[in-house]
């Protein structure tokens, strides 16, 4: 219904105050005339615009830009950063092709804090992002007759129970603790009468450092957890609906088994006759072409395994989802990066000598795009990836180029009422030109900065 006002602030807000017509803190920010209204505008509106607009104030003064700008507005963060990732390679051959040394990447994004934040963040690292995934294979059966089979739902409930928000992932002293937020839960859908057969559950953790052997060994023993106590809680139900019926209940004994990703496709290959590896980029190929979601896919390549090992049922496969961004950051023993800290800590110092808003250096701004330019720990990260991950991400690119992101003031992201500040219009040019001077070198050395 707001859609139409996507680019019209003021008429966006106009509408907005005949939904909060009581005293509210939405109704008092309505009233403000430093926001800037429009959905849309608190993720990249601002950022592009004033990008769009540094576009044309270097192009008409070239002679004195003693830099190569490269500038990338990316889409589709929220979906597996698609927009990135497919941006990757079109940079490598701009890179080659004109000989480009990447210097610094800056992005810009809003400070997602729930309170109003006058400040402005100027993150030096970024943590990065994994995807934990658990496919539960349970046993179809009749509506009417539902204890014939094993309901993948029990399972499922029990690994969210024990892993979502579990600080045991990520416990490294001495640094933030990170913990695994739900992701998606998704009973893929058949054409039956019968009970569910199988659910897929993923969550999102972020991290600083990560053991991947060590995570997907938790997983394993959440699983098995989950398993046993869904068996007992199936058993103890049925045998209370068996003593209603005044039938007699028998307890039956399941195998069940619990494994990873490449254990599966291990015993899989085993029992194959021909070349799997290739069979599955077919696979692959095939939901890709037919635009299957994520989740899809992830069930087309299990299951088909799991029929091929044979696997018991109730079993559950763990695995890492294609969901991946590595971490990046300033490398405190090397001197290249501690001369760019320092560069950047005179770049503040500077900026607030003329600005009210005051500018802060911190560590640890959430991943984002950025943290692809040159991305830490990817080779052992990619090995386990390709291992682990039924769809993997794809290849990781390291231009050398470490990232620093200033995050801006505005509020309710994703939301109708979402807005920015218009300070940032004057902010993120300030900002940018302080760099220019601050990383200005020998004219003969060709330099170049990405905003993203």
């Amino acid at each position: 219904m707001l859609k139409p006002y996507a680019f019209k602030s003021d008429e966006l807000k106009e509408k907005l105050r005949t939904y909060f017509k009581t005293k509210s803190r939405r109704q008092t920010q309505l009233s403000y005339d430093n926001t800037v209204y429009g959905l849309g505008a608190f993720e990249c509106k601002a950022a592009a615009g004033t990008l769009i607009t540094m576009v044309k104030e270097v192009s008409d003064n070239l002679q004195d830009l003693p830099f190569n700008l490269l500038f990338v507005c990316t889409t589709q963060s929220m979906n597996g950063s698609t927009g990135i990732r497919e941006c990757l390679p079109y940079l490598r051959s701009l890179i080659s092709d004109h000989a480009l040394d990447l210097k610094l990447t800056v992005a810009f994004r809003p400070e997602e804090n729930p309170e109003e934040d006058n400040t402005l963040k100027l993150y030096v690292s970024n943590s990065g992002l994994c995807e934990l995934g658990f496919y539960v294979l349970g046993q179809e059966a009749d509506k009417h007759h539902p204890f014939h089979g094993f309901s993948p739902a029990q399972t499922a409930a029990h690994i969210i129970e024990k892993t979502e928000l579990s600080c045991d992932f990520c416990n490294v002293q001495n640094e933030t603790p990170y913990v695994p937020v739900l992701r998606g839960l998704m009973f893929p859908h058949r054409l039956s009468d019968g009970t569910q057969e199988a659910a897929i559950i993923t969550f999102d953790l972020p991290f600083a450092r990560i053991n991947f052997a060590a995570a997907l060994e938790k997983m394993k023993g959440i699983a098995a957890q989950a398993l046993e106590e869904s068996c007992l809680s199936i058993e103890n139900r049925q045998a209370l609906y068996q003593t209603r019926k005044h039938e007699e209940f028998k307890p039956r004994m399941r195998d069940a088994e619990v494994l990873s990703y490449s254990d599966l496709l291990y015993r899989a290959s085993r029992r194959y006759r021909g070349d799997l590896s290739a069979d599955m980029e077919k696979l692959l190929e095939r939901c890709r072409n037919e635009n299957l979601s994520e989740e899809l896919t992830i069930h087309a390549v299990i299951s088909k395994l799991s029929k091929l090992a044979r696997l018991p049922k109730p079993s559950v496969v763990v695995f890492l989802g294609s969901n991946f961004i590595p971490r990046q950051y300033l490398r405190q023993n090397n001197s290249d990066d501690r001369e760019i800290y320092m560069k950047l800590n005179r770049v503040a110092e500077s900026f607030n000598s003329e600005h009210v808003q005051q500018i802060l250096l911190k560590e640890g701004a959430p991943a984002s795009d950025c943290c692809f330019m040159r991305s830490a720990g990817t080779d052992h990260a990619g090995e386990i990836l390709n291992a682990e991950s039924p769809s993997p991400a794809g290849d990781f690119y390291d231009f050398g180029s470490p990232a620093v992101t200033l995050t801006y003031r505005g509020q309710d992201l994703n939301e109708p009422t979402e807005h920015v500040s218009t300070e940032i219009f004057d902010i993120i040019p300030a900002f940018l030109l302080k760099v220019f001077e601050e990383f200005k070198s020998d004219p003969e050395d060709k330099q170049s900065q990405i905003g993203n």
